[in-house]
């Protein structure tokens, strides 16, 4: 085989690679998705699970100037 045929072989092989690579990984992401426990849901009377607002004291106008 002549080098430009080995480079066009090897590129053809690392673009089927990346295509099944992306097609394993979209299809683990589904299966993943669908499977999420219940008590990982977040409880809409409980509020966030994970961050809470955060309120900033309004500005004093006199301490601006």
């Amino acid at each position: 085989m002549e080098l430009i045929q080995l480079v066009v072989v090897a590129m053809v092989i690392v673009i089927l690679a990346t295509i099944t690579l992306a097609a394993v990984s979209y299809g683990a992401f589904k299966v993943r998705e669908r499977r999420v426990p219940a008590a990982a849901e977040p409880d809409s009377a409980s509020g966030p699970l994970f961050f809470e607002r955060v309120r900033f004291a309004p500005r004093d106008r006199a301490a601006q100037r």
